[in-house]
């Protein structure tokens, strides 16, 4: 019985139904004889899978399930799959159903194993993981053509990084992008890459188009689009570092509430000066001692150290009895809430002006605000100055301040 259970679970003439049977087993030789062969079941093999995959790796229908389901090693444990890639056994089929970019380890077996078909390294090339590049550019395999184009955009003798190069021809720089992910990076960091082409990669991975978003040579229209989508700190931050921004994109980056945003629109020497004005009144010093070392801010800022400024907007005026004019003020109306509350404070600030800042954000500078308003200890002309906002938790907290009975608003 036993030398015909081994028979019969060897024979590909065996109907699934009795395979099925017999990869129920308790004896390992007859459940791997079962694996490997042709007509066992998909939902066998999946069981069998985890127990012997080399086996059902070795299966010659495994090309045919891989077609079916693409995801049928996905249920397969890290380490059994790292096992796969390294199988002198592999196929194309298996390369390919093998790969993950979020698992280093099976791309680096992958790429080492000579086994694997050269077309499955040339994809291999072009990952995300710098060593998974490395490990295939070694491989003797790997199509060398592959890789003359991939340096000929640009990148380092090993794959590693890339390189800055000598001006880069067009046709270059879109064959490395053909080839997929890392390819379409290297040609979005390239400056000599050309708008359209980078119009082109605008869909591509976050990294690729956070090289786009920084590249001096994508077009107006190329930035806006990717502006137009929810961005990241560190997407914005590109965007606003790039020396082709329009003033109109820098201007609508400058309301980041991010510093890092902020302080890259300030360096940008095509800010303009509706967006340093704004910047100007960043509660962040940083920001502002960006915004002062802008060429297009030295006239402004004259005007704020005129005012009582130290150089620099490092902190506020030490009194404000320095006789100003109503129009000198009206400028920080257009700044942030750092400047906004030299206004609050300064006695020569009009109400139409307070009426307008009560009308704004005031982002991290609200608890403040709030806290003053219901704070009795609160200078009296500050509290009659808040009364000016149409803010609703301000009016609130106005409302139940004791300090305020029996005062009205300055007139």
């Amino acid at each position: 019985m036993s030398d015909d259970e081994l028979q019969r679970a060897g024979e590909p003439t065996t109907p699934a139904a009795e395979l099925s049977l017999l990869a129920s087993s308790p004896r390992a030789v007859v459940r791997g004889l079962v694996a490997s062969n042709p007509n066992c079941p998909v939902e066998e093999l999946r069981k069998l899978g985890t127990e012997l995959p080399l086996r059902v790796m070795a299966n010659p229908s495994i090309d045919l399930f891989l077609l079916l389901d693409h995801g049928f090693f996905k249920q397969f444990l890290l380490s059994t799959r790292t096992a796969m890639a390294r199988s002198r056994a592999l196929t194309g089929a298996c390369a390919v159903a093998l790969m993950d970019p979020d698992e280093s380890a099976i791309g680096v077996a992958l790429a080492k194993n000579p086994a694997t078909p050269p077309a499955a390294l040339a994809g291999l090339c072009v990952s995300w993981r710098g060593e998974v590049r490395v490990a295939a550019a070694r491989n003797p395999r790997t199509p060398r053509a592959t890789l003359a184009v991939l340096h000929a955009a640009g990148a380092s003798p090993r794959l590693s990084t890339i390189q800055q190069r000598p001006r880069l021809s067009a046709d270059k720089l879109a064959r490395a992008a053909a080839l997929g992910r890392w390819g379409e990076l290297l040609a979005a960091s390239s400056p000599w890459c050309p708008p359209s082409l980078l119009q082109r990669l605008v869909g591509g991975a976050e990294a690729v188009r956070l090289a786009i978003a920084a590249n001096g040579a994508a077009s107006a229209g190329t930035l806006e689009q990717l502006a137009a989508g929810k961005a990241s700190p560190r997407f914005g931050a590109a965007l606003a570092r790039n020396p082709s921004a329009p003033p109109e994109l820098l201007d609508e980056l400058s309301h980041s509430i991010y510093s890092a945003v902020q302080a890259s629109v300030a360096r940008n020497p095509a800010a303009p000066p509706t967006a340093l004005w704004r910047l100007a009144g960043s509660p962040d010093l940083e920001v502002r001692a960006c915004v002062c070392r802008h060429s297009g801010w030295p006239g402004i800022e004259g005007g704020l150290v005129a005012l009582g400024f130290a150089p620099g907007l490092a902190c506020y005026p030490k009194a404000h009895r320095r006789r100003v004019r109503e129009q000198d003020l009206a400028p920080l109306a257009d700044s942030g809430p750092w400047l906004w509350w030299y206004l609050l404070l300064h006695p020569m600030t009009p109400d139409s002006l307070i009426v307008r800042l009560g009308q704004r954000s005031w982002g991290s500078y609200n608890s403040t605000l709030f806290q003053a308003a219901s704070d009795p200890q609160t200078d009296l002309l500050f509290l009659q100055r808040l009364q000016l906002f149409s803010q609703p938790q301000v009016v609130e907290l106005l409302s139940r301040n004791p300090r305020l009975k029996g005062n009205s608003p300055p007139r």
